[in-house]
């Protein structure tokens, strides 16, 4: 069961990641100017990613899918060395690391990830995910619960989590209701 889960954020995690990756490289490769004012300060553009990066994310994503971790994992690691304002290197890396069992590795790589791109849902699993693998229930159930914008996923994973520790999903739901609604 916790296989299957892993294996459903993964191909979730590896399918968002080369869509951002993809999205964010043709963006800044075009050098355009913003087709809208932004009302609070400029953000500053990241560079692009170095060329001789992007074939080692593929291969990286190709390595999450197949299970081969340890090498998605080397893969990985190089690359946020490279590209450390990367998110998506930050979100694989965690995840390989999550699959070979280092959770310390696994947690610092996606709160590097979670601090890059915050409030995404599926970093927010996978962190709840080592939260649960820990014994954290609660910290699991909090940050599922935190998500502006849950998915399905999180929901059932949240509803999962309150029935393993005896919490009320009455609560939760009408709270996610209340607050979403």
């Amino acid at each position: 069961n916790t296989r299957r889960l892993v294996s459903l954020i993964t191909l979730g995690l590896v399918a968002g990641a080369g869509w951002f990756l993809m999205r964010t490289h043709r963006t800044r490769a075009s050098n355009r100017a913003p087709s809208t004012a932004v009302a609070t300060a400029p953000t500053a553009v990241k560079p692009p990613p170095p060329a001789d990066a992007i074939g080692p994310f593929y291969v990286g994503l190709s390595s999450l899918d197949v299970e081969e971790n340890e090498r998605a994992g080397r893969l990985f690691d190089q690359l946020a060395k490279e590209m450390p304002a990367e998110p998506a290197v930050w979100a694989n890396l965690g995840l390989a690391r999550l699959r070979l069992g280092d959770l310390p590795g696994a947690e610092t790589a996606l709160d590097q990830a979670a601090k890059l791109l915050p409030g995404d849902g599926r970093v927010a699993m996978l962190q709840a995910t080592i939260d649960e693998y820990q014994g954290r229930y609660d910290q699991a159930i909090q940050r599922l619960q935190a998500l502006t914008d849950p998915g399905v996923a999180a929901l059932y994973r949240l509803a999962q989590l309150l029935d393993r520790t005896g919490n009320k999903a009455d609560r939760v739901s009408g709270e996610i209701s209340h607050e979403h609604g």
